[in-house]
């Protein structure tokens, strides 16, 4: 079979050479625009329902005095590891019930702790991997990554071990501060360790190799963050009660994750130009909420068999959707002898495109990672949306368990129905994502915007905690409209205004920018959603929920305020338009 494009055969994915073979047909840019659009879309909606099954088992793993049984007699709650078969369903148990350790009276914090493992090295990683991303050759970047990914885990076993050898011999004797006091110098400490390492590796990167093929960095990424999700749940099979376990599987869970948000969106950047481009990447970050949809779906369905199918099963839907992003994904219009819809207008066809541009696009240098920062406007959009992001994994994370909690009209939900209602908090958050985006493109204001929402999200988390405990329609409105507004700025700075950043016109045409202006800007907030589910754990365990909305408030404000600077410029620019 004669290749696809013969000078650049070794970037064009299988699928797409194997397609060709069948019909001798060659795509139009038009079919891979949308090819690119529905795969990254797909990609993405599995590395949100990946991360979503830990926020509905949580009541299970914490326990509510409730078991459920299996076909293979296994206990959901973790006291008894024999369990009688005429067990049955709904059965009130003491309340001491859950899955050990979590079902302590540190439970809450403990989930927190592995919620704040999970998200940590998410947010390390994504620096480390968005900025590698745009530089290193593949062999080089795994042979790295599996080094750092070694030592994070060294760093953070070594930690867990000396805090769980003082943690039981102190923790009921000490007082709850020095305690408390005690626990978060040694995250510091796990924190300073990590960022050691990444550290160390970003003074090498500028040195390293060639630019790698995202699609086989996509593939990779999502593979092992499949298999780790599926090991998480096989904690449950294996009747695991080991703490440092699952936080060992939830760091290298959020490393895997890492290298999913600059690659989806440096490739959708590389497809699109600027024009009506808030508007396509606000539909298209809908893949955000339609992922904790389905997340939450699967996952509640399948508590009824035992929680660990909850990780599993979106664990292996994964590895699936991983093989498929390697065999079809085309990462860049070079790949395939297609103009770059930021050096050439294209007429016609479409088809061509000159040596020169395809070969000055391949080999356009990577910006360096300290210049990314000095772009105008990443700093400010990246500590802003590091308080976003607070807000929105927050409510990822802990919605469920929140609405499993609070009685609604006297009622009290089962962890299913809670999470079944959790959904239309991202509901809400798809009309967000979209509408922010279609106002950004309208009023070429997007400071302005994400200001706008954010400010509203105040009284709507106010409101949705004072009020919506009253009905089920007053709940189901209000978190709706607390979606609409938390995932209004998020979906908008992780995506339109990333993508107009990482394209600059201070960078003088070199797209090389767009992944590690990506990771500079979701790496922060990914900082905040890590610090936000872990201070939910403590502050819920020990100041009750009210605390936790003063924070979100707090968060929420400070957020806003960040961009006022950029937004009294945009308001400017503007009124100058006008007159």
């Amino acid at each position: 079979m004669a290749p696809l494009y013969p000078k650049i055969q070794a970037n064009v994915p299988p699928g797409v050479e194997a397609i060709y073979g069948c019909t001798r047909q060659k795509p139009t840019y038009n079919l891979y625009k949308g090819s690119v659009l529905v795969l990254t879309f797909l990609c993405y909606t599995m590395y949100h329902a990946s991360r979503k099954p830990p926020s509905i088992v949580k009541s299970v793993l914490k326990g509510d005095g409730t078991v459920f049984q299996d076909s293979s007699e296994r206990h959901l709650l973790a006291d008894q590891y024999e369990v009688s078969k005429t067990v049955e369903v709904s059965t009130e148990l003491p309340e001491a019930h859950g899955w050990a350790p979590f079902n302590g009276p540190g439970g809450q914090m403990l989930l927190g702790e592995v919620d704040l493992a999970f998200l940590s090295a998410y947010a390390i990683g994504m620096f480390f991997a968005g900025h590698l991303g745009d530089r290193m050759d593949l062999r080089i970047f795994l042979s790295v990554g599996a080094s750092v990914s070694v030592l994070v885990c060294l760093s953070v076993l070594s930690v867990c071990a000396i805090s769980m050898s003082f943690a039981g011999h102190l923790g009921d004797q000490m007082d709850l501060r020095i305690f408390l006091s005690v626990g978060a110098s040694v995250s510091v400490l796990v924190c300073l360790s990590v960022l050691s390492v990444c550290a160390i590796s970003m003074s090498f990167a500028g040195h390293l190799g060639d630019q790698m093929d995202l699609r086989i960095f996509l593939s990779v990424g999502m593979v092992g963050s499949g298999i780790f999700c599926s090991l998480f749940g096989m904690g449950y099979f294996w009747d695991s009660h080991t703490l440092s376990f699952y936080i060992i599987l939830s760091v290298f869970h959020g490393l895997f994750q890492s290298t999913g948000w600059p690659s989806v969106v440096s490739i959708v950047a590389n497809w699109f130009g600027k024009g009506k481009r808030g508007l396509i990447m606000g539909i298209w970050n809908a893949h955000t909420s339609v992922g904790n949809i389905l997340g939450t779906a699967i996952a509640a369905a399948a508590l009824s068999s035992g929680w660990g199918w909850s990780f599993t099963i979106p664990g292996f839907l994964m590895i699936g959707t991983g093989i498929l992003i390697y065999l079809f994904l085309v990462v860049q219009p070079s790949d395939v002898g297609l103009p770059s819809p930021y050096d050439v207008p294209r007429t016609g066809s479409q088809e061509l495109l000159t040596k020169g541009a395809v070969k000055e696009e391949s080999h356009a240098e990577s910006i360096r990672f300290i210049d990314a920062w000095r772009i105008p406007g990443v700093s400010s959009f990246a500590f802003c949306l590091f308080f976003s992001k607070l807000i929105a994994y927050t409510f990822l994370y802990w919605l469920p368990y929140y609405i499993k909690s609070t009685p609604i009209e006297g009622q009290m939900l089962s962890p299913k129905e809670a999470g079944d209602l959790s959904i239309l908090f991202d509901v809400g958050g798809v009309a967000g994502g979209v509408l922010a985006g279609h106002l950004s493109d309208k009023t070429g204001a997007s400071a302005l915007v994400a200001t706008s929402f954010t400010l509203c999200c105040v009284p709507c988390l106010w409101l949705y905690r004072t009020f919506g405990h009253t009905s089920f329609s007053a709940n189901i409105a209000l978190m709706m409209m607390s979606g609409f507004f938390v995932n209004g700025p998020y979906a908008l700075i992780t995506t339109a205004v990333s993508a107009d950043l990482g394209t600059h016109e201070s960078l003088q045409g070199n797209s090389k920018a767009l992944a590690t202006v990506s990771a500079i800007i979701d790496g922060m907030g990914s900082f905040g959603a890590a610090l936000g589910p872990m201070a939910t754990g403590y502050i819920s365990q020990h100041g009750g929920f009210d605390m936790v909305f003063t924070m979100l408030y707090t968060s929420a404000f400070l957020a806003a305020l960040l961009l006022v600077k950029l937004t009294i410029r945009e308001l400017q620019v503007i009124s100058e338009h006008r007159k």
